[in-house]
């Protein structure tokens, strides 16, 4: 078992549940291999390191372009190993299992590979220009080293995205750009939506104003009827009726929330401040929505909502496709009955304590956490799990949670915050909205509201979103 390709296939299996209670998407974790050479061993040990491996990856880990060709090239073929637009990502249960064989039985190879992968991402933030704002991937919740897998470097006009409501300018821009993207029959059905009072748009500008994207939803009651001839639709309506949600049995106030994403290419590759603006928007509508018993999403890329939804708990499938020219639309459903969803936002907020705002779930969801550091500053995030004195890897959750502590006293003191709005700070953090603060504090809504815009004009934020950025 020393050849480690061989040794992960059985620690693959080692680590699925006991045959009677396997499935078939279980045998996919089989790693079985012929090719017990040095190069495939260290492709392998930096693939399970890196967690995303890009060719520059590998090529800074063998330093040879030839061998890394070949690496890349045989772990793409590799049916346990998905090709990403970010790099190779392996399954997760085999890299769980490889993390485990590797660190056990070849540390030596586990160590020249995590150092690779951490060397290889102190080079890429050096040739950065300081400051600059980061991606990293989960620092909170991942301990391993390093810490920082997935990450990028946003330029200035990526940090200056900005969405808002539609107004009515922006509607030509919008319809221009579904013909664009989709075609005219997509954009024939979506406009149908602009004069719907139950729909909502909005739009994502960069900062010379050019419309980058759009996010539109609509709420589906028990007794009105939905905007009709648009195909998307139908296929949510049809679910449905499938489930019989339209029956006796729904409350008459339950709302099917309805959303379509950003028409634009590459607003989904991950890290990407699209994807962050366009998740956030969907988290707060969820939010102001009363009583979502259904959710659909209407999107070309469903596997980063997929992880979205069974990260808060609840269980997504898709239930129809709809062809636009080229592209394909998934349908994805997610059943919210029973389950709250201010709830689910807070259990999901549960993996660092402190931090239950939507761009903390977020983080935690995607597992990317935007911060504003110089180069050395995000260097010194890809770092080895710092032991306690009884061997323990420092709780990152905790960390964060009394570095936010730190940083709203701060804050409250370089903005000169009175007592009662540093209490609505902390609340506004925790993700509380006006009735939840009003009834902490014993002050009416309206209060709390009028408290809640004199914090954000004091610390500069923009909006209940953009809080915790401004206090990280």
């Amino acid at each position: 078992a020393e050849g480690i390709p061989s040794l992960l296939a059985a620690a693959a299996d080692a680590a699925c549940p006991p045959p009677a209670a396997r499935g078939p998407a279980d045998d996919t974790v089989r790693f079985y291999t012929r090719h017990d050479r040095d190069e495939h061993r260290l492709a392998i040990a930096v693939l399970v390191a890196a967690r995303t491996t890009p060719y520059e990856l590998l090529e800074h880990a063998f330093d040879d372009a030839h061998a890394a060709r070949d690496a890349y090239a045989w772990l793409s073929r590799l049916s346990v190993v998905d090709a990403t637009p970010l790099g190779l990502r392996p399954h997760t249960v085999l890299r769980k299992a490889c993390e485990r064989a590797l660190a056990g039985h070849a540390p030596a190879l586990w160590a020249r590979a995590r150092g690779a992968v951490r060397a290889f991402t102190e080079h890429r933030i050096a040739m950065a220009h300081a400051p600059q704002r980061w991606l990293l991937d989960r620092l909170f919740v991942d301990r391993d080293a390093p810490a920082l897998r997935e990450y990028a470097i946003l330029t200035a006009a990526e940090q200056a995205l900005t969405v808002a409501a539609m107004q009515g300018d922006d509607r030509d821009a919008v319809a221009a750009l579904i013909v664009r993207q989709h075609g005219r029959r997509a954009a024939a059905d979506i406009t149908r939506w602009f004069d719907d009072d139950r729909a909502a748009f909005d739009v994502l500008h960069d900062p010379q104003g050019e419309l980058r994207g759009y996010l539109c939803s609509i709420a589906l009651s028990v007794t009105g009827e939905p905007p009709a001839g648009d195909p998307v639709l139908e296929h949510c309506v049809a679910h449905l009726r499938a489930i019989g949600w339209f029956g006796p049995a729904t409350p008459p106030d339950a709302r099917a929330l309805v959303v379509r994403d950003w028409s634009v290419a590459g607003v989904h590759q991950a890290p990407s401040p699209g994807a962050a603006l366009v998740l956030a928007q969907v988290a707060t509508r969820l939010l102001i929505t009363p009583a979502v018993e259904l959710q659909f999403v209407v999107t070309e890329r469903p596997e980063p909502w997929q992880r979205l939804l069974r990260f808060l708990g609840v269980a997504p499938c898709i239930v129809g496709e709809q062809r636009c020219g080229e592209h394909r639309l998934a349908v994805v459903a997610a059943d919210w009955r029973g389950i709250s969803v201010v709830d689910a936002l807070r259990r999901a907020g549960e993996a660092a304590p402190g931090l239950e705002s939507p761009p903390a779930f977020l983080a935690a969801g995607t597992g990317q956490l935007p911060i504003v550091a110089s180069a050395p500053e995000a260097a010194g995030h890809v770092r080895p799990a710092v032991p306690r004195s009884d061997g323990a890897a420092v709780d990152d959750a905790r960390d964060l949670s009394a570095l936010l502590d730190r940083r709203i006293a701060q804050v409250a003191r370089s903005a000169a915050l009175s007592p009662r709005e540093q209490e609505v700070l902390h609340l506004l953090v925790l993700g509380r909205n006006y009735a939840e603060i009003g009834a902490a504090l014993q002050i009416t809504p309206r209060t709390a509201r009028f408290h809640q815009h004199n914090v954000l004009q004091k610390i500069g934020a923009e909006s209940r979103l953009d809080i915790v950025r401004v206090l990280l």
